[in-house]
This record gives C-alpha cells, structure tokens and sequence, in this order.
C-alpha cells in the first residue's frame, strides 16, 4: 500500500492517516498499549527508506516503458533506477522489521532467542519470492500493454497491476488461515470420535487424533514444557496431573514451516482439557 501510494503521488496527503490507522489497528490487536505502539513503529519504520528509494518513480515508470525502450527487464536505466530499488527494498524490508522486532522483544523483555523461533524461513522466503517476481514481470506487462509514455495512464496500471498482486497474495494467505483452521477442527472432531478415551495411555490416542488433522507439525507427549530443541519451536498445553505423573501436549515445528496460530493453541486447549477432565 506504501509504494501504491507513493508511486501515485497520493502519500503526502494521507500520510497522518496512515500513521493513525496503522496505530490503532496494532494497539487493537496488541496484548498492552506498549505493545501495540512498538508493533506500530515496528509497521512504520520501513516507509522512509521506502520513500527515499521510490522518489523518482513516476518519471521512471513513464521512461521505463516508452516504444523506443526494447526487452525492458533487462534495460539499464530501468535497472537502475527501478528494478535495483525495488531490489533493496524486497531485501531490506524485511530487515528492517526483523532489527524493529528485536528491539521490541527487548522491550517486552521476551527472550530474544526463544521469540526468533516464531519466525517461519519458508515463509518469508516465498514473500520474497513473490516479490521478486512482481519485481521483474510488472513492468514487462506494462510494456506489453503498449499503453504509451503518458505518466498518468502508467501510474494508473501499474497501480491496478500493484492491488491486483497485493490482492492475490491477501487472497492465498486467507486461504492458508482458512485450511490451518479446518485442520484444527478436523483434529478436535478426531479426538471427539474417540471418545470415551481409553483406560490405557489415553494421552497416545489423542496424540495420533491430533497428528491425523495436521500437517507440517508433529503432537506429541511431553514431560516437560521447556523444550528448546535446534531449529524448532514449541507451544504447550496446561499441564496435565494423573496423580503419579504430570505431562504436557506439546506442538513442534521447524523454521521451515508456517508461524503456529490461534488454531494451534485451540486444539492444545482443547485436547488438552479432554485429558485433564479425564484424569480429575
């Protein structure tokens, strides 16, 4: 939305509402109003250097796709002073919130190693991907629109060009939230069917309901909830007593999976309960 708005010439004018929507939107959606304005400035931090690369933009654009421009991916003034920035930008975006995040987790006074767990590799390298992608093919659509040098009517494709790939990308990963929420009710309705439990390691039986709906992360039982295993990260269920024994539903996966969910933390909740009841 930042380099649309840029690249249009519209960001001065809505600037403070910008600021102010995304405020409010991370105060929201924050566990404290510290929080919440540190994910704000977390959000907001990468917009100057934005700006300072996409500065000249709009004449760019209008050189970039002129007739006597030919193969406009691999022109060198379009390099230059479109594909590079846009190059910087799809690496060091990324950067900057990753540097934004480590402050805020200091902050918060969250272990800095135990919060870099969250981060899921595959899926900030498939951004990347797809940013890389827009990167190279925008402006070869624009060319082969053959929609002339006239700075407006690029500016207005290759903002349409911009929404429809921000677009597609919010449409692929709701789609992703909506299939990470269907396993999750897919594993609660395993563990329903297998009720009444049995009397002997009732715990396993949950653990293969679970694992039977997931996919990409493993259940498992465990002793303990303070697992801090290489390149993996943890989430837990409360504890659960069986008067000689206190254990733990635990979920794992690798940095090369997706970030756990509130889906996740429901099924825990859940299947964990079911055991605990069992065992009260």
């Amino acid at each position: 939305m930042t380099v649309i708005l840029l690249v249009t010439g519209y960001f001065p004018d809505v600037t403070m509402f910008l600021i102010i929507v995304t405020i409010i939107t991370s105060i929201i959606t924050a566990r404290s109003l510290k929080i919440g304005i540190l994910h704000a400035g977390t959000t907001l931090a990468p917009i100057p250097l934005i700006k300072i690369l996409f500065a000249n933009t709009s004449h760019v654009l209008s050189i970039t796709i002129n007739q006597h421009s030919v193969n406009a991916a691999f022109n060198p003034y379009q390099f230059e002073n479109w594909l590079l920035p846009l190059l910087i930008m799809t690496v060091a975006v990324p950067i900057i919130r990753l540097i934004c995040d480590i402050v805020t987790f200091f902050f918060t006074q969250i272990p800095i190693r135990e919060a870099m767990h969250e981060y899921s590799l595959s899926r900030i390298l498939a951004m990347a991907l797809a940013d890389l992608i827009a990167i190279v093919w925008i402006p070869e659509i624009l060319q082969f629109a053959n929609i002339g040098s006239d700075t407006a009517t690029v500016l207005s494709v290759f903002m349409l060009a911009l929404i429809a790939y921000s677009l597609l990308l919010m449409t692929a990963d709701t789609m992703s939230r909506l299939a990470r929420s269907r396993s999750a009710l897919k594993c609660i309705a395993n563990v329903s069917d297998a009720l009444p439990l049995p009397n002997q390691v009732p715990e396993e039986t949950v653990v293969r309901r679970i694992n039977r709906g997931l996919a990409h992360m493993r259940c498992f039982v465990s002793d303990a909830n303070n697992l801090d295993k290489r390149g993996y990260s943890y989430r837990y269920s409360a504890p659960i007593s069986t008067g000689s024994r206190q254990y733990y539903l635990a979920m794992e996966r690798s940095i090369l999976n997706r970030p756990f969910m509130s889906t996740d933390e429901t099924i825990l909740l859940t299947c964990g309960g079911v055991l605990a009841n069992r065992c009260a």
